[in-house]
């Protein structure tokens, strides 16, 4: 059953904004994607969409996407996220906690990744507490190639845009 935590980027490619490196086959994946989660969150898809229970993946969809569902696809994942987050039981929040040294005490404490992007940390964590062995979804941050090795001791990551990662 597929299981997915969510990259914000998704969300923005496939709602074509600010993501020129995006070409239209990229953006046709993501579009894809979110679909597929839409069909998740409102059961008519069997799976699992994992965000946490501190609504920090959510604040950060919340300050890129609309809670009007429109006009793009990331914008419509984004509302029915909102509206079905406590009503099915395709949606897992877990927990994770703070952690000074290394963002979350559920990151990988492990030197190779102590350079990765801090504000994605969260996603890590997210999908290693997971009962659900989740997929972390990406469409334009190389940050997830860069350290796919040292990330995959822990985690699965889908990169749904290979040809148009952005450079760091």
């Amino acid at each position: 059953m597929p299981a997915y935590v969510i990259d914000t980027n998704v969300g923005v490619v496939a709602n074509g904004r600010n993501c020129p490196q995006a070409d239209l086959a990229c953006r046709l994946a993501c579009i894809e994607k979110l679909k597929e989660c839409v069909g998740i969150l409102n059961d008519r898809r069997p799976g699992h969409v994992i965000i946490d229970s501190g609504n920090e993946i959510f604040a950060e969809y919340k300050a890129c996407f609309d809670f009007k569902g429109q006009p793009g696809t990331g914008d419509m994942f984004f509302k029915v996220l909102y509206e079905r987050r406590y009503s099915t039981d395709n949606c897992e929040q877990v927990d994770i906690n703070g952690d000074d040294d290394w963002g979350y005490e559920e990151f990988p404490h492990d030197e190779d990744l102590k350079e990765f992007d801090p504000s994605d940390r969260k996603f890590v964590a997210v999908a290693i507490q997971s009962l659900n062995s989740p997929v972390i979804l990406n469409a334009i941050d190389s940050d997830w190639r860069d350290d796919s090795e040292a990330l995959a001791k822990y985690i699965q990551i889908e990169e749904l845009c290979p040809n148009c990662l952005r450079e760091n």
